[in-house]
């Protein structure tokens, strides 16, 4: 039985054959009248007929598909003509308001330019409207394109979807469109490793969807979850933190199960392990983390770990196993910084092979572990070389943390002292919002027990903090105490009142 599509598509033939006559089409398309006769009753209609009812008759696609617009092209291109020249109305009569001086505008002139833009401005907006419709469709399919692409990692073409996608924003006023857009503005710039413009992305999508006295969806405490995530990865955990609390005090009526909001209580669980509450912040991270849905699982999986790791409730040796089942970027990116930082050589050696199956590449990590692991197997100069490849230009404080352990366990103490002051300098330099990631501050305050004697301010206050930080339940830090000569008794070094230790130090 004919569907909907096919009877309105009816309708409209029998337009074209009122005015033209069915033989004529017939004639025209190459179609026998016998199917012309079909396609008028309803019957499915192939596509070649409508191209060539397109071509013959100078009929507009659209009109004949979705009876949208004018039927004719050329009533179609003198609507655009129409609309090109509002536009070029509009632009002569800004430029025309820019040249004023304002104390001059009670001209009669001056006020003539003004009516004028007011009139091409609301011939501008009426022509907007008009185009929001048609644009909708052509924008989510960018949009498509775009997510596709950089699913792929593909930035070169997801560059070109970008522009088209932002041309076509300005003729269309769908509000997911544009959140949406947003959102893949972001995951571009941290596909390629630009924090800054990610969190400025995810700010400005941040303001769209906080708006006074409007009902919040589910989607908007997905949204607000991405935010607090870009802010975890460009180190502003301060600010992740205060996100994620808004967040989770507009979600508190809603469903917590639900994939934004338990989405947004999981990334809150991260914020607050990285902002000084890790027992608040793993207990939260483990009551969500069964309720993510499919596509985060491995991520959640990954970012639970590495909690859990820096809490000292799992060890390196559990990374590797879950690496080794899942050696996807998420888990290779907890695994390498958890086996920097115990500078284990089974975790190091064990991580670069699984970055070598899954043809992973980071220009700071791996070097930085391949290094680590020349100088523990006493391949010193291979080390060094290895080194060379850390460029300073992206991250200098973190940088410099990595050559001051490679040449530490080198035995260059006289160069590590030099990396290590850089280091010190590049975070001091640092924006005050940037905090440094709990590991590679676990890094600094290694270097600083092993470069210095015990008599050293520098070793004295890295002691001081290690303690602190580990009666706070920071429990990856508890082995730096076993071997360092100035740690207090184990009277000192005891879990806060009402947290109890964890089984693994």
């Amino acid at each position: 039985m004919p569907d909907r599509n096919d009877q309105e598509l009816a309708l409209r033939l029998r337009e074209l054959a009122r005015e033209h006559g069915q033989n004529t089409l017939a004639r025209r398309t190459g179609t026998s009248p016998a199917n012309i006769s079909r396609y008028l009753r309803g019957r499915r209609v192939p596509a070649r007929f409508c191209a060539a009812l397109v071509r013959e008759f100078g009929i507009s696609a659209s009109w004949l598909l979705t009876g949208e617009g004018p039927a004719r092209l050329e009533d179609a291109l003198r609507d655009e003509s129409a609309t090109a020249a509002d536009l070029v109305r509009l632009v002569r009569a800004m430029r025309a308001v820019t040249t004023m001086r304002l104390g001059a505008l009670s001209g009669r002139h001056h006020l003539a330019v003004l009516r004028e833009l007011n009139e091409s401005m609301r011939q501008y907006e009426l022509a907007r409207r008009q185009l929001t419709p048609q644009a909708v469709p052509a924008f989510r399919g960018v949009l498509d394109a775009l997510e596709r692409a950089l699913a792929r990692y593909d930035t070169t073409q997801a560059d070109d979807y970008m522009n088209t996608a932002d041309q076509l924003a300005l003729l269309c006023d769908d509000e997911d469109c544009h959140r949406r857009l947003l959102a893949l503005k972001a995951r571009r710039a941290f596909l390629q490793s630009d924090m800054r413009t990610a969190v400025q992305e995810h700010r400005r999508l941040l303001r769209r969807v906080l708006v006074p006295d409007a009902a919040m969806s589910d989607n908007d405490f997905e949204l607000i979850a991405r935010t607090v995530m870009a802010l975890l990865q460009s180190g502003r955990v301060r600010e992740a933190r205060r996100v994620a609390n808004a967040g989770a005090a507009l979600a508190a009526d809603a469903d917590p199960l639900a994939p934004g909001a338990a989405a947004l209580h999981f990334v809150r669980g991260g914020a607050l392990v990285e902002s000084g509450a890790p027992a608040r912040g793993l207990g939260l991270m483990q009551q969500y983390a069964p309720h993510q849905i499919p596509r985060r699982r491995l991520a959640a999986r990954a970012m639970l770990l590495q909690a859990m790791f820096i809490c000292g409730a799992v060890g390196v040796d559990e990374i590797v196993a879950a690496a080794n089942k899942e050696p996807a970027p998420p888990m290779l990116l907890t695994l390498f910084p958890a086996a920097c930082h115990a500078r284990d050589t089974a975790a190091l050696e064990a991580s670069l092979k699984l970055a070598a199956r899954a043809d992973w590449h980071d220009p700071f990590w791996i070097p930085w572990a391949r290094a680590l692991l020349q100088a523990a197997t006493g391949q010193t100069r291979t080390a060094l070389d290895s080194l060379a490849e850390l460029g300073e230009e992206t991250d200098p404080a973190g940088v410099n943390l990595a050559k001051t352990a490679v040449l530490v366990a080198c035995g260059r103490r006289s160069a590590a002292r030099a990396a290590h002051a850089r280091a010190v300098a590049a975070v001091v330099a640092r924006d005050a919002e940037l905090a440094l990631p709990f590991l590679l501050m676990g890094t600094h305050l290694r270097n600083c027990l092993e470069l210095y004697s015990p008599g050293n301010p520098a070793r004295a206050q890295a002691a001081k903090q290690v303690r602190r930080m580990v009666r706070r339940g920071y429990g990856f830090l508890a082995p730096l105490l076993l071997t360092s000569k100035d740690r207090p008794s184990s009277a000192r070094v005891r879990p806060e009142p009402g947290r109890r230790p964890h089984s693994r130090a």
